[in-house]
């Protein structure tokens, strides 16, 4: 029968029931079997770390709980301890590969100690764990126990400060805890990023509100490092009521990132049509699409098969179709294999012969060139021959089309070894006789 775990170490009934809990499990049988089992996930050994030692790593308390568990099991102490001991560089290389989902299992116990001691190689201190749990109440006894400043010191090597994370998760009892403690709302990290930056990429407006109340709209257009703004992630995210509350509050929604993408940009690349119609009610598609960037919002629309947006831009907004050089939007959105945004496009008006300039080998190409070539890149073969016939029969595209090298198509769909879309064209009229190269591809019998 195993001895009471009080008996020997000066503990409380409090201290005595956690023995109990990990006690449970057979903690030399746990470890060894995570230390020699490579058939373990990943996150099977980080819940070791939550279940079993997590709070070893906080104070010497635990480690005294530890000691009376091993005892408890009568297994040998210096033994657990040199195991436990020698794994620990194991666990902090398996926390730093999982990042965000390993601290979903940790949670921060009853602070002690008198500075914010550093618990992983991310530096990330005490404060930080229990503002990422999200509950005030720890977030309180650490601040208690080390005093207001921690909340300005308690940084993470990126420069991300506890109300930046709390910020980031719409923890809003914890942000409001943070600035009445004195936390500066315009704290920026590593990427330039702010609290308003972060809640906004997570659609916390309740945040925002709160931020721009204290002053933030001084900086609601200041940009990360890359350029990008608190309304442009949000207008990526596709947050219509945080773009609104933003634009309603100074943000410029023809800022730009570094590249020249706006808000509009970034709204059409994922489709979000709640956003494209409220920007396009600001400035005119012209005013988004002349920004310098090499792609335009009606193109990432295309690309991305987002036909509501795509229909929007082209019908009630104007928005010229590219006639060849670059991939034009019928050519992307072929290549992609986006069947109804293709069909769309052609009844638009745009050219299925538009040639793409370009140093490869797709020199020359039309959009059936790249309809073939998605198929066996970017889409589905079965989306690709349909946009392909959609091409042909719709569109009338030139079956006899050549690349700059002197390519047909046919001959790109055997190079591609794409045998569904050589039936396609050959069942179309393509001439298989012209020239000899696509004989050789198809019927080489050379040794």
């Amino acid at each position: 029968m195993a001895s009471d775990p009080t008996s020997e170490v000066g503990m409380t009934m409090d201290q005595a029931k956690k023995v109990e809990d990990v006690a449970e499990n057979n903690v030399q049988a746990s470890l060894l079997d995570e230390r020699t089992s490579r058939d373990s996930t990943v996150e099977a050994a980080v819940d070791v770390v939550a279940d079993t030692y997590k709070h070893l790593m906080e104070s010497e308390e635990y480690r005294e709980i530890f000691k009376a568990t091993c005892e408890a099991q009568g297994q040998d102490v210096d033994v657990s301890l040199n195991l436990l001991d020698d794994m620990m560089p194991e666990v902090i290389a398996m926390s730093k590969a999982l990042m965000q989902s390993a601290l979903e299992d940790e949670r921060l116990s009853k602070p002690e100690g008198t500075t914010a001691t550093r618990l992983d190689i991310r530096n990330w201190t005490p404060l930080l764990y229990a503002t990422y749990g999200g509950k005030l109440d720890e977030v309180k006894a650490v601040v208690a126990n080390l005093g207001d400043a921690v909340i300005q010191t308690a940084v993470e090597s990126n420069g991300l400060t506890p109300l930046h994370l709390a910020s980031m998760y719409g923890y809003m009892d914890i942000v409001r805890f943070f600035v009445q403690h004195g936390a500066s709302h315009d704290a920026v990290t590593v990427d330039g990023a702010t609290p308003l930056f972060l809640s906004s990429m997570n659609g916390h407006l309740d945040v925002i509100q709160y931020l721009v109340a204290l002053g933030a709209v001084d900086g609601i257009n200041r940009p990360i490092n890359d350029g990008c703004t608190a309304l442009i992630v949000a207008a990526n995210r596709g947050y219509d009521a945080i773009v609104t509350f933003l634009v309603e509050n100074g943000a410029s929604s023809l800022a730009t990132t570094n590249d020249g993408q706006t808000a509009l940009h970034a709204a059409s690349v994922n489709g979000h049509i709640g956003v494209v119609k409220y920007l396009l009610g600001i400035h005119t598609y012209t005013s988004y699409a002349s920004t310098g960037c090499a792609v335009s919002p009606f193109y990432l629309a295309a690309q991305n098969g987002h036909l509501e947006v795509v229909e929007l831009l082209v019908q009630v907004h104007h928005a010229p179709l590219t006639t060849g050089g670059t991939l034009t939007e019928l050519a992307v959105a072929a290549m992609h294999g986006h069947v109804e945004t293709v069909r769309f496009l052609i009844q638009a008006g745009a050219s299925v012969e538009a040639a793409l300039q370009s140093s490869d080998e797709y020199d020359g190409s039309t959009p059936l060139f790249l309809a073939i070539h998605g198929g066996s890149a970017t889409c589905t073969n079965a989306r690709s021959l349909e946009v392909a016939e959609l091409l042909l029969t719709l569109g009338g595209a030139n079956l006899e089309a050549k690349q700059t090298n002197g390519d047909t198509v046919l001959h790109f769909a055997v190079r591609s070894e794409r045998l569904d879309a050589v039936r396609l064209l050959l069942g179309k009229g393509a001439n298989a006789n012209s020239p000899d190269a696509v004989r050789l591809y198809l019927c080489d019998t050379s040794p």
